[in-house]
């Protein structure tokens, strides 16, 4: 079985959670007499899985079909009216920048490379409803009492309608 559009759309969904459960963490030590290196290492780490969301983002996109020119748009790399010779130079570097991590995130892991924390919803994830399941407890966990949550809110990617 080849990469998936739940696999892609998990491993998103985990790592906006990682990037949320820190933002708490960060939220409820303004209170606290906090080392200023380690309030600054937390808010690092927050621009780092913002960037892994991001980065994830894209390759969910390029998953679902998305051309490297609507990915240089989405990403504000590109706008309408911009010079031709820009936006192709705009264009490419997306594609320089993502097409290699798109292709190796879309091989899996190579065999017997060890799994890490940073594999849900990978090719290497081994209990990939396990790991959706889990993030549907997450997001009832974070959610205010009064929203409305679609059953199932992350499995459900699992569905037959949904896989591709």
């Amino acid at each position: 079985m080849g990469l998936t559009r739940a696999h892609t759309r998990i491993a998103l969904g985990q790592a906006a959670a990682d990037l949320a459960d820190h933002a708490i963490a960060v939220v409820t030590d303004v209170a606290e007499d906090v080392i200023a290196r380690d309030r600054i290492r937390a808010a690092r780490s927050l621009r780092l899985d913002a960037i892994r969301a991001v980065d994830l983002a894209v390759l969910v996109a390029r998953a679902d079909g998305e051309s490297w020119d609507d990915l240089a748009g989405h990403l504000g790399y590109t706008h309408s009216g911009m010079d031709p010779d820009e936006h192709t130079a705009a264009v490419d570097a997306v594609r320089r920048t993502y097409e290699p991590v798109y292709d190796l995130w879309s091989a899996g892991p190579a065999p017997g490379a060890p799994v890490t924390e940073h594999d849900p919803g990978t090719l290497a994830d081994t209990d990939l409803p396990g790991t959706a399941a889990s993030l549907d407890s997450w997001v009832i966990r974070h959610t205010a009492g009064w929203a409305e949550l679609p059953e199932r809110a992350v499995s459900r990617v699992l569905d037959t309608s949904n896989h591709e």
